[in-house]
């Protein structure tokens, strides 16, 4: 060893026991069995083994204790094997130990025979590389000139006059021709991967007596699009009071609520469901994700659970997988709009998963929906915008032109439609998030230019700040840092007069419980014929035929 002060950055030698393995291709190391080792940037005692044939150029840089990307660590390695072969002779390694004695270090046998090694690549028998002799006599000074590929390594009283030929030599070496010989490409690679480095603002500055490095102009980044918060709700005038109803007509309120688990949500509010009917006064509470079985709904406490308040239940539960999904439409017996008969969306994943409940009054049809989510990785995002939502919405046109009634579907819906309906809409992590797709909200746009409506964004266009949806993960309800998910979906005729029409549409923030709020609308209609509480033999007679009338492509 040419200096005791600070080992070799590279070493090549003969295993002294079996028990290392290369770090490139994971194969055990034999004793006696030729192998180089590199200095290991946080241990200066000990070394990375390699088998002489395993190239180490292109592995990752090592990493520090907190599992971050160390770029000193990844120079050390690098720049000693452009000093041995490239046109940089001087190349400081980092500010370290190394510094003081790289020079010195230079001229060590054990590195200059690894580079040797590393451009000839030939092995003898015994599994030790051959050295050609002119490149030994070469090293050690005994041979005028020098192989080609090989520099020969810095005497003392040359640094001077190194220093000023490094530019000109890396210049000439750029302009010309590239050798096709291995040694050529090595140290390419070598200089191209350290210039990356050198181009990373956490890289650290190159020391006073490193050579000049050429570096290529930084590429400014593409400027992202800025994010538009909005956590302050704009106020509306919602719920609007609204006058008597007309002669003959009569005020019609749905609720709409995902519960995320109805006995989670019963266990720490046993009354919620009570409250919320008394409270709002509903004729119509639809919940999606309630999460039950048939067993559970056929309990008292779930099929009685409102029958106090006069309310009859209608569930739809999913089948194909426990704990999942799941509506329910609690109907006021009383209704002005008469008691409606009960359908289902002709899907067979949809009835499967116990994603909907179609309910058809003598004057309006709704459809309380829960609409498959795309997923966290967005597996499900092909089926949600491709089948699902044509599906649905061909389904919707079916129920329009068979019952010749308007028509609305609410629920959640799984989709912040417009920039509006987002806390912090032009966040980067957006394209890739169920819900906030460019595919979920054009399919959802697509759907409303099919004739129909969103009856919130329809009464209140400007509104910001109001969401159906905060992540409980996060404690996102406080801050009001959420999206809009729940919709009532209305069609085009439901706009105008001498029918049914929407007069109202907001979000109840008084109740808790879930990580969805209830969101309200407010409908006028005209009462059901025969009196209040009686149902429409015509509708029965359409719910038993409307699966005849949709035919999926």
């Amino acid at each position: 060893m040419s200096d005791s002060l600070a080992p070799p950055v590279i070493l090549y030698e003969k295993a002294k026991s079996a028990r290392a393995s290369c770090k490139k291709c994971g194969e055990k190391i034999d004793k006696d069995a030729p192998r180089i080792g590199i200095a290991n940037p946080q241990h200066k005692t000990s070394y990375l083994w390699y088998h002489p044939q395993c190239s180490f150029l292109g592995l990752k840089s090592p990493k520090t204790k907190n599992g971050l990307s160390c770029k000193i660590s990844k120079q050390k390695i690098h720049e000693p094997l452009i000093n041995l072969g490239g046109e940089k002779l001087n190349v400081s390694v980092s500010r370290s130990s190394y510094n003081d004695n790289f020079c010195k270090q230079v001229k060590s046998d054990e590195r200059e025979l690894f580079y040797i090694i590393k451009q000839d690549g030939n092995k003898g028998n015994d599994g030790e590389a051959e050295i050609p002799e002119e490149y030994v006599k070469a090293i050690r000074g005994e041979l005028e000139g020098t192989p080609e590929g090989v520099k020969r390594p810095r005497e003392e009283g040359e640094e001077k006059e190194e220093t000023v030929k490094k530019e000109e030599v890396t210049e000439a070496s750029t302009s010309t021709t590239t050798s096709t010989s291995t040694s050529t490409v090595v140290k390419e690679e070598m200089e191209a991967d350290l210039e990356a480095d050198q181009n990373i603002k956490s890289s650290p500055p190159p020391s006073p007596s490193s050579s000049p490095t050429t570096k290529s102009p930084k590429k400014k980044k593409a400027k992202a699009n800025p994010i538009v918060v909005r956590t302050e709700r704009t106020p509306i005038p919602s719920p609007i009071a609204l006058p008597p109803s007309t002669p003959g007509t009569s005020q019609f309120k749905v609720v709409s609520w995902n519960v995320a688990g109805l006995r989670g949500l019963l266990n720490k509010s046993p009354t919620a469901l009570i409250d919320l009917a008394e409270s709002t006064k509903a004729d119509l509470i639809c919940l999606q994700e309630h999460k039950l079985q048939d067993i559970h709904v056929v309990a008292p406490e779930f099929s009685d659970l409102l029958s106090e308040l006069g309310y009859d239940v209608h569930w739809a539960v999913s089948t194909s997988k426990k704990g999942y999904s799941g509506v329910a439409c609690f109907c006021l017996k009383s209704s002005p709009f008469g008691v409606p008969s009960v359908s289902h969306f002709p899907n067979s994943f949809g009835v499967a998963e116990g994603r909907s409940i179609t309910l058809q009054y003598p004057s309006l049809t709704i459809t309380n929906v829960y609409t498959p989510n795309s997923g966290q990785s967005l597996d499900r995002l092909p089926f949600r915008t491709k089948t699902w939502d044509t599906e649905w919405l061909s389904y919707q046109n079916t129920l329009l032109k068979s019952t010749q009634k308007p028509v609305m579907w609410l629920g959640d819906l799984n989709v912040a439609h417009k920039p509006f309906d987002v806390w912090n809409e032009g966040a980067k992590h957006h394209p890739k998030q169920a819900g906030l797709t460019q595919e979920e909200r054009e399919g959802f746009t697509k759907q409303l230019e099919g004739g129909y409506f969103d009856a919130f964004r329809y009464l209140h266009p400007d509104a910001c700040g109001h969401y159906s949806y905060w992540s409980a993960r996060s404690k996102a309800r406080e801050p009001n840092k959420g999206l809009r998910l729940d919709y009532f979906v209305c069609s085009e005729d439901m706009k105008e007069d001498g029918g049914v029409k929407v007069l109202d549409c907001y979000m109840d923030y008084g109740v808790g419980g879930s990580d969805h709020g209830p969101v309200v609308c407010v409908l006028e209609g005209p009462k059901a014929e025969g009196g209040e509480g009686e149902g429409d033999k015509k509708a029965n007679k359409e719910a038993t035929t409307i699966n005849d009338f949709f035919k999926p492509k």
